[in-house]
């Protein structure tokens, strides 16, 4: 590498990339469902790309850098996968998993779907939602409605807005449910119901801010341990040592039972692991250097409320074997 290379690449990197959500044409061509897409992406600084994806009515995104800058454009692609099922599609699918259940001859379950989404997309983090199912069975309702009536009068329904019977596949919301259900459970993916164009609009919101925010967030819980936590900053120890002895406060405390007023009793006489760990080395019998601790006497409270009791015999063994096991995978019980 170059070192103009180098220099135009620690460039890109520290550059802010332009999200870009890319949605499957023929979803951008589903009646308001574009328009509501494309409004969102303004709202968000986001770039819309219209372009046909490896699976139809899908929504993916990317990072681009050096679009602007007169610079190489570099693309960098995310893991998240978003697929929309349009109503008649997700009817027919979960009307087969309740064939399939049944025993009966069936065709394309949701099931089937998502696990035919994860082998096109391998190693992504998928999401399905299926759009207009609280329509269809509004729909289904209507109709209903609209049967038992001419039922009833012997007279077919005039001068009404009729609702069309969609087919011969009718689903029930238990139906929908079992199939969520199982598809998740075999897997991994959760369908959601989304209503209008503008329910889309917000969920592809969601997953573009998460996707923006997602950089930043990477690292935040890496190489953390929990005795370090102090609510959200950590403990702060300096060059000097000054927080190393709170530091040991909240490592003792991580075991099971041993609240903060053992811990100060424990530090008040070694305040170091180190103190410990060399009071363990000069015990007369090192088999029973965990009695160390044994003695120590923990102070609870002040004046006439003030109760003392002792370490004890468990919690010195637990402490000792904290200090001094070579098993990284020991589980301290």
């Amino acid at each position: 590498m170059t070192r103009s290379d180098f220099t135009m690449a620690n460039k890109s990197k520290k550059q802010v990339p332009v999200l870009e959500v890319c949605v499957d044409t023929q979803l951008v061509n589903t009646p308001r469902v574009g328009a509501s897409l494309l409004q969102m992406c303004e709202s968000v600084g986001a770039r819309c790309s219209a372009r046909d994806q490896l699976m139809n009515n899908t929504v993916t995104w990317q990072l681009v850098y050096g679009s602007d800058n007169n610079e190489p454009r570099q693309v960098e692609e995310t893991d998240e996968v978003l697929s929309i099922i349009p109503v008649d599609q997700f009817v027919a699918m979960v009307n087969s998993q309740v064939k399939k259940a049944g025993g009966m001859a069936y065709d394309h379950t949701l099931t089937e779907f998502v696990q035919q989404l994860q082998h096109i997309y391998p190693a992504k983090h998928l999401s399905v939602a299926a759009l207009g199912v609280e329509k269809y069975f509004s729909d289904q309702k209507a109709i209903a409605k609209r049967r038992h009536r001419e039922e009833v009068t012997g007279q077919k329904t005039k001068g009404s807005r009729r609702v069309q019977d969609g087919g011969a596949v009718a689903v029930t919301r238990f139906h929908v449910e079992e199939a969520i259900v199982v598809t998740q459970l075999e897997t991994g993916c959760c369908c959601r119901l989304v209503d209008s164009a503008q329910d889309v609009a917000d969920l592809v919101k969601c997953f573009s801010k998460a996707v923006m925010e997602k950089p930043n967030k990477k690292n935040r819980f890496d190489s953390v341990f929990s005795f370090l936590e102090e609510g959200g900053a950590g403990v702060k120890a300096d060059k000097t040592g000054a927080g190393l002895l709170k530091v040991w406060r909240l490592q003792l405390q991580q075991l099971h039972n041993l609240g903060p007023d053992m811990a100060a009793a424990i530090t008040e006489q070694f305040p170091s692991p180190l103190a410990l760990k060399q009071a363990y080395a000069e015990y007369p019998n090192p088999c029973e250097a965990w009695k160390v601790t044994e003695n120590i006497v923990v102070r609870r409270g002040a004046g006439a409320l003030e109760t003392g009791r002792r370490v004890g015999q468990q919690m010195s063994k637990r402490i000792h074997t904290l200090l001094t096991s070579d098993d990284p995978g020991l589980v301290i019980s």
